[in-house]
């Protein structure tokens, strides 16, 4: 059976990012995250990454061809297409 998994953060006030764009605050431990047990399993068993056009953008999409955790399919949900294209 296939899983669908999915995971968000948002403010009382409904805004995922602040004023400047980042989100930053919303994952403060975001480098304890990357090396836990828990993230290592959930990158081994993720076959596609679903994500809006600013998301993909502020995490710098020339590093997703080698170096993004997640190397599976990378679907972006926009209204205009990004500068770079997922892989």
């Amino acid at each position: 059976m296939t899983w669908v998994i999915v995971g968000m953060t948002i403010s009382l006030d409904g805004f995922v990012a602040d004023q400047t764009g980042s989100a930053d605050r919303l994952y403060p431990d975001l480098a304890a995250l990357r090396g836990t047990d828990d993230m290592h399993a959930a990158i081994e068993e993720t076959g596609a990454v679903l994500m809006g056009r600013r998301t993909f953008e502020m995490a710098d999409p020339d590093s997703y061809v080698g170096h993004y955790e997640f190397q599976v399919p990378i679907f972006v949900v926009t209204h205009e297409p990004p500068r770079v294209a997922p892989k």
